[in-house]
């Protein structure tokens, strides 16, 4: 007689709707004061001009909060979701260097202390500067210190680096300072060698920090 196998379902590249407002209060100054204006609120990121919801016809729901995440999975039913940013995703575009790394730090910030929950059901990656590698490293280990379960380099803008190169940099620094499975960065697969439309570089690739 057959039997049936329980499998736990896991979510494992949701995105979570940035609160702008909310970000700019997690800014350091003074990019706090700047883009707390009420003429660059809505610019905490360039965009690329591409409307991914097709209006509202793609829009099933709003996904910003813990508890809008929570009621999707038991909808699933689903055992727990990965996030990944939305309006972070164009944080390769900000040319500022500085400012770029104060964005990544007020996301990471507010993704792990707003979004994440203590029954680890919603957890979520770090976004990482992509101007210099060792602020990135650095971004990396406070993302783990954060408890987020990975890390990211956002794939489109100007300012990204290759990606494969970026890994393996990380892999060489930090090899001797996380125990496996920390370590364990993603590598990239010809199956993932797919470009995004905004730019000829790879889609960004997730780094597993701990689960």
């Amino acid at each position: 007689m057959a039997t049936q196998t329980q499998v736990t379902a896991i979510d494992g590249d949701g995105h979570i709707v940035e609160s702008p407002k909310r970000l700019i209060e997690l800014l350091e100054e003074p990019y706090r004061e700047f883009r707390g204006t009420p003429i660059e609120s809505s610019a905490l990121v360039p965009l690329d001009g591409v409307d991914r919801n097709l209006g509202t016809r793609l829009n099933k729901g709003s996904a910003r909060s813990t508890a809008e995440w929570i009621d999707a999975l038991d909808c699933g039913p689903m055992a727990r979701t990965v996030l990944f940013p939305t309006l972070g995703l164009f944080s390769g575009f900000i040319k500022d260097p500085d400012y770029q790394a104060a964005f990544c730090r007020a996301y990471n910030t507010w993704v792990a202390g707003d979004i994440c929950d203590d029954a680890r059901r919603v957890l979520a990656v770090g976004l990482l500067p992509t101007h210099h590698e060792s602020a990135a490293e650095e971004e990396l280990r406070r993302a783990k210190d954060l408890g987020l379960v990975g890390a990211m380099f956002p794939a489109d803008g100007s300012t990204c680096w290759d990606t494969t190169a970026s890994i393996a940099y990380m892999q060489r620094r930090l090899s001797s300072t996380f125990p496996s499975p920390c370590t364990r960065l993603a590598p990239p697969t010809p199956q993932a060698q797919r470009c995004s439309p905004s730019s000829s570089r790879p889609t960004p690739w997730p780094i597993p920090l701990a689960f």
